[in-house]
């Protein structure tokens, strides 16, 4: 009969610290940094831009997800992905509706017309019409990158000339 009793409160013991919770802690999303996105091969790096595409991106738009830890993100995309990088690849679209030959389409709308924005592409400073024209007439294919400086840096860079902004273009070699 001891040997029972022992074994009951054995066994009893054993259920009741089995239902210990466990101690965790959670962080807030919301103060977290976040891993670099990777959409079709461009680098989203700005915040907004990337939260606008996470919340956008449908499960059957998407191809594949690759998630990039450590030095395997650094290597393929530098310190900006120290953080990790999410790697999506999205389906290829089979609409064969349309016949157009346009691949894809670049511009740039609410800078008024008298404003002079300064464009740099590839180290060359373009005004105006001659801007307009260039970007008008490029393929999105041939750009690498496009960054955007407005008030202090621009004028900090450029000075006068980089009073209304600057439009600095990189294309692809």
């Amino acid at each position: 009969m001891k040997k029972i009793i022992t074994l009951v409160l054995l066994v009893a013991t054993y259920i009741v610290s089995a239902q210990q919770m466990p101690n965790i802690k959670c962080a807030s999303a919301r103060n977290a940094q976040q891993p670099l996105w990777v959409v079709n091969d461009v680098v989203l790096t700005d915040e907004k831009v990337s939260s606008i595409v996470q919340k956008s991106l449908k499960s059957d738009d998407i191809e594949s997800i690759n998630v990039l830890k450590g030095a395997s993100a650094v290597a393929i995309y530098g310190n900006k992905a120290q953080r990790g990088a999410i790697v999506v690849t999205l389906k290829k679209s089979n609409d064969t509706s349309s016949n157009d030959k346009t691949v894809g389409s670049l511009s740039v709308t609410g800078v008024p017309s008298n404003t002079d924005l300064l464009v740099i592409v590839d180290g060359k400073e373009m005004y105006a019409t001659e801007a307009t024209n260039f970007m008008s007439n490029i393929s999105p294919e041939k750009i690498d990158s496009i960054m955007v400086l407005k008030d202090p840096i621009a004028l900090t860079k450029y000075g006068d000339k980089g009073k209304n902004g600057v439009l600095i273009v990189t294309l692809k070699k």
